[in-house]
This record gives C-alpha cells, structure tokens and sequence, in this order.
C-alpha cells in the first residue's frame, strides 16, 4: 500500500526535477551576468536552459490530474529520469572528448543543462504514450472481458428458454443458437453452428423454409408472424414463430427468431374441436331421436288416461316427466361451454323471484337477503338458481326455507333441510351423483358448470340452521 502510494506521487518528482533544472539554470546564469560584460548573452541563455525546465515540471503537474495507474506514473518518470541521465551522459562523454582533445570549453553546464532537460522531455513523451497504450490495452482486454462475461450471460439466459431462438445475418448464415434449438435439430454443443448456413446445420427442406422466411422480413424489414409444422429429430411439431430484423444505426443486419413449440395445443384444440363436434351430434339426437319418441309416448298416454283411470298410467306419467327432466338436464350439459363470451348486468333480486316462480316449490318458501348486480350470462345464473332451489326442495321436507344472501365477494343459497354429510360434500357436483329418486344426477353438475363458466368459485358448506349451503365467491358486484 506504502508502495502503491509512492508510485502515485510520481508526477511530483518530476514537477521537483524540472524546478531543480531551473533553478540551477537561474543560479548559473545569474553568476554570468556579474562574470560578463551585457545581458543580452545570459538572458538568452537562460531561455534556452529555463523554459524546458519549466515545460518539464508543467507536464509532471499535468500528470498529476491525468487518469493513470500508479504503476503508469512510476514508468513515465523511470522514462524521465532515463532519458535525462541518457542525453546527459552522452553530452558529458562528448565534452570530455574535447577536453582530451586540449579543446577549450568556455562552459560545459549550459549544454549538460540543455541534454538533461531534452532528455527528460522526451522520457515524459515516451513514458506517456506507453502508459497510455498500455492503459487502452487494459481497457480494450477489460471490454473484452466483459463482453465475455455478458455474452456467457446472454447465452445462459437464452438456453434457458424454452422456445428455439437464433440470429442469422443478411446472407443468412447463423451467428447463434440457443440449446433449445440444438436439442430440436440434434445439433452438439461442441459444434460450432456460427457462420453456417441453414442448409449446412438443417435438412435442404427447413433450410429452405428458414431463407423464405429471411428474404421476406429483409425485403419488408418488418416482424413476421407464422405458423409452421416442421420435421425434428423429435418428430413433427408445430411451431408459432416470430422473426424480428435487427438494426444497428439504421441499418438492418441480422433476423432473429423465436419458434414456440405449440404442438401440445394444437393437439389439445383438435381434441377439443373433436369433443365439441360429438357433443353437437349428441345434443342433435338427443333433441330430436330422443324427445320425438317421447312427445309420442305423452300422446299416447294421454289419450289411454282418457279410457281409463290406472294407478300404472301414474307411473308412466312420472317416468316420462323425468325422462323429460333427464333430457332437458343433459342438453345443457352437452351445449354449455367452458366460458362465459357475453355477459350483461343481472340484478340478482329480479332472477331469484324468476326462478323461484319457474321451479315446482310447493309449501316451501324463499327469503332473499341480497338486491345487488352483477355482469353474468343471464340464462346460466338462471339455471344455476334454478337448480339449487329445485335441489333444496327434493332433498329435504316439502316445507324447507331457503334462504340466499350477500358475502363479502359473493353470495349463498343455504336451507334448513337435512343437509350434506361432510364425507360425500365433494361428490355432489359429480355428473350423474344424486342422493334420492327424484333427481337425474345433472342438476348440481350443471351448477358447478355454470358458476366455474363465470370464472367464480363455488363449495358446498353446512348452513346455519344445519342444512346444505352453496358459497359462490369470486363475484364482482357492480
């Protein structure tokens, strides 16, 4: 540390060498005036022998605000020191030549003067621009470095993407991938990819695909966006991909790509088409297959009710009513979607007292404690009322009250009936479960359905008088 501080005040020893310099040249030539006849001779002397000692100690005083190392300080006044002992040497060897020689020298310090104030301007000179090389070096190898650092960076984050990314340049030659990409072409990471062209790295055919889709954004020097189903060495997938052209200073120099395998979905959206299809030709013969048959058998049951009077045609009449539930229920199973598209302001007061007349209640009776709107399919909200006030009513005593209430984000439909053993509480929103004879098992499957199509919760509870309670929570009150 001592020594780092040291080589830091070099610059000062320099400032003190050029002063030394001067004032010797101001003493010697001070002594000529008295030994010599005139000024004019000393004066002009003394410029020659003062001013570069003056130039020397300003450039140490210039290097004491110049941002180099302690170790470039020292080097500029070993340069220094060396460069004046060097012309100074030499200037002295060349007056003791003369003297051997029986030569007269008037006066030798003027020129030792002069060699070592030359000598150690151009060692600050040279020492200078070394240091300054050196410190660019430095910088240039730092750059380097962190260039290093931050493309090791780039390239880890980028192999941590899932998609397949690469840039390629105006010839379309690669400059980088990342793993993603490796893995879907099979490449190695020992192989160098960087300069190839795709035809080199891929098969002819996504080769040719990859240059398409280059010229196009080169030539509109705007993004693209495609879908494409390609050959892997992991089989055929489909991509979602985006190609980018990049610019540096206004000139555009490379594309980059970003392919987002989207095989799974596509699949999954096949699958799904497949589902609603089935579900259209289900709902199809269910609608007519099966209801034209059955509006025939009301006929002829009615008319056989005409002639006589039978306990069995009862029975009949009971089957075909909840044949007719059972069609109704399934219907809106097959054509209820998994989302809401189109909602509307609904006020919950209005729907429950419509429900509530739409549902055979008999002595039961309803107290509704909550006249708030919400944004909802209004046909959905209805069926999912309708369906847990019906199921409130079969479930328990002909006069059960069934209460519906506000929550904090949300609302309640509860009774005071039987309730829900805690144990089956996660199976009543299965299709097809039910607890009586009464029900086709649909009802609060459709309700799950309904309520979920909204994106809001809902779960079955034990109520307060000991009955069943349905909380639907998620809800956003108008």
């Amino acid at each position: 540390m001592i020594y780092s501080n040291f080589k830091m005040k070099s610059p000062y020893f320099i400032i003190s060498f050029g002063v030394i310099l001067f004032l010797t040249a101001a003493t010697h030539h001070a002594n000529e005036l008295s030994a010599v006849n005139g000024m004019i001779s000393p004066v002009v002397a003394f410029l020659l022998d003062g001013l570069p000692a003056l130039v020397l100690a300003y450039a140490g005083y210039r290097l004491t605000g110049i941002g180099l190392s302690s170790e470039d300080r020292w080097q500029i006044w070993v340069w220094c020191l060396c460069g004046a002992t060097l012309l100074m040497t030499i200037m002295g060897f060349s007056i003791l030549i003369r003297a051997f020689e029986g030569r007269v020298i008037g006066e030798a310090l003027f020129p030792l003067l002069i060699a070592t104030e030359a000598g150690g301007i151009a060692g600050v000179v040279g020492g200078y621009q070394t240091g300054r090389a050196r410190t660019e070096a430095r910088r240039a190898q730092s750059a380097s470095d962190t260039l290093r650092e931050r493309t090791r960076q780039l390239k880890g984050v980028l192999d941590a993407v899932e998609a397949a990314i690469w840039i390629r340049d105006t010839d379309s030659r690669f400059v980088l991938v990342n793993h993603t990409f490796r893995t879907l072409f099979d490449i190695e990471e020992e192989t160098e990819v960087a300069g190839k062209l795709p035809e080199e790295v891929v098969l002819q055919e996504i080769a040719e695909g990859f240059r398409e889709n280059d010229q196009q954004v080169l030539e509109t020097e705007e993004s693209i966006e495609i879908k494409e189903t390609i050959e892997t060495d992991h089989g055929r997938r489909t991509f979602l991909t985006r190609i980018t052209p990049l610019f540096e200073d206004g000139d555009l120099y490379a594309t980059c790509g970003i392919a987002s395998d989207i095989t799974e979905q596509k699949e999954y959206q096949r699958t799904i088409e497949q589902q609603n299809e089935r579900l259209d030709q289900f709902a199809s013969v269910v609608s007519h297959d099966l209801r034209n048959p059955l509006n025939v058998a009301r006929g002829r049951l009615e008319l056989a009710q005409e002639e006589c009077d039978s306990e069995q045609l009862e029975k009949v009449d009971r089957a075909l009513d909840r044949m007719d539930t059972l069609i109704e229920d399934v219907l809106l199973l097959a054509r209820g979607g998994d989302n809401v598209t189109e909602v509307e302001p609904v006020k919950l007061q209005t729907i429950i007292k419509n429900c509530w007349a739409n549902v055979d209640t008999g002595s039961a009776t309803i107290v509704s404690h909550i006249n708030r709107t919400v944004h909802a399919d209004g046909s959905r909200l209805k069926r999912v009322f309708e369906n847990l006030i019906r199921n409130a009513i079969e479930h328990n005593d002909d006069d059960v009250a069934v209460t519906i209430g506000e929550l904090d984000d949300g609302f309640y439909v509860e009774d005071d009936g039987l309730g829900v053993s805690e144990d089956v509480r996660n199976n009543v929103f299965d299709a097809g479960y039910t607890a009586t004879n009464k029900g086709t098992g649909f009802g609060l499957n459709i309700v799950k359905k309904g309520i979920m199509a909204h994106g809001w919760d809902i779960k079955l509870t034990e109520a307060t008088d000991g009955g069943a309670r349905f909380e639907i929570t998620g809800v956003t009150f108008e």
